[in-house]
């Protein structure tokens, strides 16, 4: 994926707040130009006009609600046109929606035929929730948000939600009466997962994703039933930091949800422009979805070789992100970086698969000693450095990697020996 929102040269405070629609075009055709075009074309938050029908300039949060496009960003039929270019040219689009909030419910009833009574809120508290439970809030929350999905064909929901939203929940249980405790709560939830059913049914209609980008603040949605109708393309908000952080997470989030993206560069915050983009960044960040942000016109430094070298050694592993998931050295914090990080994924029908180990910057040993689990084969496995093209076979289990230096990723593919 890739979000072109940093890309524009206008400024941008957070999600899509920059798009118009005279910005797409440049990066794209500045992607194709250099041989780094993506699958999906990541359309963040911003896009909508807020409730009292003004643009929005910076302020994304608390603007939402709406669901319709901002006529000034994004006049007549501009963005299915930006759709249309991205599918001419081999993309796709996702958009962003946050449905289970809400804002200024006043303006939203005047201006757009919503009930105020489907907002919950309590005076002081700053979130509003958008009673999803209620049957008239739901298909009026559905009806617009498919109405904008289907209109410009896009291909991928994406939900997020920025708010915790329990203590109104509570609220509306004891204002309705007694011994409800919970009501509002199981409401709302089996409302989303319909809800969840219907978009997908929707993009699938017009050769959409059958999915969801399950989002959230980044990875705060991964219950069960939402992970059987979507998919974290960015696991958290926060792994668009450090790479000890990336590492950290993938050591542990892996284990439990291992088809999952990150971020693709190393940063001070995560809403930085800038940030480093080289070897060790790149393969720490190899998941099964790829979050590959760059100012592709904007930055006359933008290193397009690095761009092109993750790009295509990620696509020829790609293949093995959905199979079995190994975990090889011990758990360490996001501030820990004297140690080591290996994990494999091992295809166990076609007896390949793919290697990663990490020395990280403060890591003082140069050499990894680490066990393959027995269970992965009986045979002996042959190791192919991918950047020496050195072989290592091993018969006992056990593999032995050496790093000439501090902060250096080795990626080996996994053979059988014949």
């Amino acid at each position: 994926t890739v979000c072109l929102a940093n890309d524009t040269g206008l400024v941008n405070t957070d999600g899509s707040i920059s798009e118009r629609y005279f910005t797409y075009k440049p990066s794209i055709d500045k992607m194709i130009e250099e041989d780094v075009k993506v699958d999906f074309r990541w359309f963040d938050a911003g896009w909508y006009i807020a409730p009292d029908k003004t643009t929005v300039p910076r302020d994304w949060w608390g603007t939402v609600g709406t669901w319709v496009l901002d006529p000034e960003k994004w006049p007549e039929k501009t963005f299915l046109e930006s759709t249309e270019y991205a599918r001419k040219n081999g993309m796709k689009t996702l958009m962003w929606f946050e449905p289970e909030r809400t804002t200024n419910p006043e303006a939203l009833e005047k201006n757009f035929g919503y009930k105020k009574e489907w907002a919950i809120e309590i005076d002081g508290v700053r979130g509003i929730a958008n009673n999803i439970g209620n049957e008239e809030c739901f298909d009026w929350t559905v009806g617009q948000i498919t109405k904008t999905l289907r209109e410009n064909k896009v291909e991928m929901y994406r939900e997020d939600n920025n708010y915790n939203s329990a203590i109104l929940w509570k609220y509306l249980d004891e204002k309705e009466g007694e011994g409800r405790q919970g009501i509002t709560e199981s409401k709302l939830i089996d409302a989303h997962y319909r809800m969840w059913d219907i978009f997908i049914d929707c993009t699938l209609s017009y050769g959409g994703c059958g999915f969801v980008d399950s989002c959230a603040s980044g990875g705060g949605r991964n219950d069960i039933e939402s992970m059987r109708r979507g998919i974290p393309l960015l696991r958290s908000d926060a792994d668009r930091t450090s790479t000890a952080l990336r590492l950290s997470m993938s050591s542990s989030f892996h284990r439990w949800i291992p088809f999952c993206g990150a971020a693709t560069r190393e940063q001070e915050g995560e809403l930085s422009a800038k940030g480093i983009c080289d070897e060790y960044t790149w393969r720490a960040s190899y998941m099964a979805v790829l979050n590959c942000n760059a100012q592709y016109t904007q930055d006359p430094d933008t290193d397009f070789d690095m761009i092109r070298f993750g790009l295509r050694e990620w696509d020829d592993i790609k293949k093995y992100f959905s199979k079995d998931f190994y975990h090889l050295t011990p758990f360490h914090s996001m501030d820990d970086k004297k140690g080591f990080t290996s994990f494999m994924y091992y295809d166990n029908e076609e007896n390949t698969g793919v290697l990663y180990a990490f020395r990280q910057e403060e890591c003082e040993c140069d050499t990894l000693n680490i066990t393959i689990p027995s269970l992965v084969s009986d045979k002996k496995l042959i190791f192919t450095d991918r950047n020496t093209k050195e072989e290592i076979t091993t018969a006992n289990y056990s593999l032995s990697i050496r790093f000439p230096e501090k902060r250096c990723a080795k990626l080996f593919m996994i053979k059988e020996e014949k």
